[in-house]
C-alpha cells in the first residue's frame, strides 16, 4: 500500500495590513475611472486595490519562517500515487487529486483511505480527464472534466447524482456558499463567456455573470503554470499567469478587490507575454507570480517564477517581509501542492537525513509520509490523529 507525505505548515494569526506602495491610491483611482461608462467592464471593477512593491520587501529564506523540529509525521493510505496536483482539506477529510493516476481519493484526518471519488471512463457518470475539483460546505464534491466540458456532482457519500454539460471550456472550479459555482474559463473558450476569465454559475453550470477580460497579450499555447482558485481571508483568490494582480472574490462569488504584486523593472512587458516559447531567454531577467495558493490578512502565499526559477514564497504583510524557498524544478509538484485551513501542504517521497528513521523506513517501503509542521505564532492549524 502506497503512502505519501504531506508537510503542513500553519501560517499565522489574521492581521490587518497596510498598503505597501504610495501608488496604491492612484491605482484605485485609475481602476474606478476605467470602469466609468463601460458596461462590460463594470463587473470586473474592484472596490479597492492594493499594490505591493516586491523590491521594497525584506527578503529572508523560508527556513527562517518554519520550525522543522515541531514536525509531526502521519501515514496516509493509498492504492498508489503518481503525481499529486492538488490537496484540499474539507470537513475533516483530505482530498487528493492525482493527475497521473487520474484519481481523486478521500482520507480521514488520521490518514485512512475512505473512498475514491468517481471512475475514469466514457460512461455517462464517468470522467475522461479529472481537471479540477472542489468540496462545498455540505460535503458535496464537484468534479470538472475538462476534456468533455462536463461537471459531475457527488454526495457527501461520494455517489454521483448529477452530470451536466457545460456551455463553455473551463480549467478550474470552486464551490460557493450560495449553492453556486465559480469557473476559471479557458483562454481558448469558444462558448459562453468567450473572452472572459471567470464565470459565476448555478450548481448546474448555467452562467449568471462573468468577470475579467482576456486581452491580446495572452498566450494560449504556452502555460508557465497551472492555476487554481486559492483560499482568501473571506472567499476566494484568483490569479492566472501572466498577470501579477490577484483578484479577491466574496464567498458568494462577487469580485471585491485586488492585490497587485509589482516587480518594478523585472515586470514582464506586454510584448513578451505572447509567443513565450520563442522568448524564454528574456525571462531570465523577469519575475512574476507563477501560482497563488492563499491570501489572508497576514500572508500572501504561492510560487514565483523568478528569473525562470520556481520558488515558494510567503509574504508577511504586516512586517513587509518575503520568505523565499530555494529554487524547485518546474516539474516538481511536491512542495506546496495545496493549502487549507491555514496550512501549506506538500508531500515527500525521498529519504532524508533530516527525517526520523521511522519516516525514512516508510518511504523505503515504496510509500510516502504525512507530516504536520506548525509555524511559531500560528493561528488555526489542521488537527491530526496519528496511528
Amino acid at each position: 500500500m502506497k503512502r505519501f507525505m504531506i508537510v503542513v505548515q500553519a501560517l499565522g494569526t489574521q492581521m490587518k495590513t497596510k498598503w505597501s506602495c504610495m501608488g496604491g491610491l492612484l491605482v484605485w483611482m485609475v481602476i474606478l475611472l476605467s470602469c466609468s461608462g463601460n458596461k462590460k467592464a463594470a463587473d470586473s471593477c474592484t472596490s479597492s486595490s492594493e499594490t505591493i512593491c516586491f523590491d521594497e520587501l525584506k527578503k529572508k529564506h523560508l527556513s527562517e519562517l518554519f520550525a522543522k523540529e515541531d514536525a509531526q509525521y502521519i501515514l496516509l493510505e493509498g492504492e498508489g500515487f503518481g503525481r499529486i496536483d492538488k490537496i484540499k482539506v474539507a470537513k475533516d477529510r483530505v482530498y487528493v487529486l492525482d493527475s497521473h493516476m487520474m484519481s481523486l481519493t478521500v482520507h480521514d484526518m488520521g490518514g485512512r483511505l475512505l473512498a475514491k471519488v468517481g471512475t475514469r471512463g466514457q460512461g455517462p457518470q464517468e470522467y475522461v480527464h479529472l481537471t479540477d475539483f472542489d468540496v462545498d460546505s455540505r460535503g458535496r464534491v464537484f468534479v470538472l472534466d475538462g476534456s468533455q466540458n462536463k461537471l459531475l456532482s457527488y454526495t457527501d457519500f461520494y455517489v454521483c447524482t448529477e452530470v451536466f454539460r457545460l456551455p463553455f471550456q473551463a480549467d478550474i472550479v470552486a464551490a460557493l456558499e450560495n449553492d453556486s459555482l465559480l469557473f476559471g474559463l479557458s483562454s481558448w473558450n469558444e462558448g459562453e463567456g468567450k473572452g472572459r476569465k471567470v464565470a459565476k454559475t448555478d450548481r448546474h453550470g448555467a452562467v449568471g455573470k462573468t468577470f475579467l477580460d482576456y486581452d491580446e497579450y495572452t498566450d494560449a499555447g504556452y502555460w508557465i503554470s497551472s492555476y487554481l482558485f486559492a483560499e482568501a481571508e473571506s472567499g476566494l483568490a484568483y490569479n492566472q499567469t501572466i498577470d501579477n494582480a490577484i483578484y479577491l472574490f466574496s464567498p458568494e462569488g462577487e469580485l471585491q478587490s485586488s492585490v497587485q504584486l509589482d516587480f518594478g523593472s523585472e515586470n514582464v512587458p506586454d510584448k513578451d507575454k505572447v509567443d513565450i516559447e520563442t522568448k524564454l531567454k528574456s525571462y531570465d531577467h523577469y519575475s512574476l507570480i507563477r501560482k497563488v495558493m492563499a491570501v489572508t490578512d497576514a500572508h500572501i502565499i504561492g510560487f514565483l517564477w523568478q528569473h525562470r526559477q520556481k520558488k515558494l514564497f510567503v509574504i508577511d504583510r504586516l512586517s513587509g517581509t518575503c520568505y523565499l524557498s530555494d529554487a524547485v524544478a518546474d516539474t516538481d509538484r511536491r512542495l506546496g501542492c495545496g493549502y487549507s485551513r491555514g496550512a501549506v501542504i506538500s508531500y515527500l517521497d525521498e529519504e532524508s537525513e533530516a527525517l526520523p528513521d521511522s519516516v525514512n523506513a516508510f518511504i523505503r517501503d515504496e510509500g510516502m509520509v504525512l507530516a504536520v509542521q506548525p509555524v511559531p505564532c500560528s493561528g488555526t492549524s489542521i488537527s491530526v490523529s496519528g496511528r
